[in-house]
């Protein structure tokens, strides 16, 4: 995968990341590249009985897990 343009980091401002840019238009170009790049990897190299996409689906184990409070709010 090819290294980022200099130029994104430059137009984020924030170089510790605590402003989302995700949905600026300026950076449209960027995270379109970028969202490309990370489908193709997963589609290339995800195994869908280990993805965790259904972890939602799966019997709890001890009630405690990350996943469920994150999803539950």
């Amino acid at each position: 995968m090819p290294a980022p343009p200099r130029r994104a980091a430059r137009a984020c401002c924030c170089l510790r990341e605590c402003v989302n840019r995700l949905g600026d238009p300026a950076l449209a170009p960027v995270v379109g590249r970028l969202s490309a790049a990370l489908d193709a990897q997963f589609l290339r190299y995800e195994d869908p009985r280990l993805s965790g996409k259904e972890v939602g689906a799966l019997p709890r184990c001890n009630g405690a897990e990350p996943w469920w409070f994150a999803a539950e709010g």
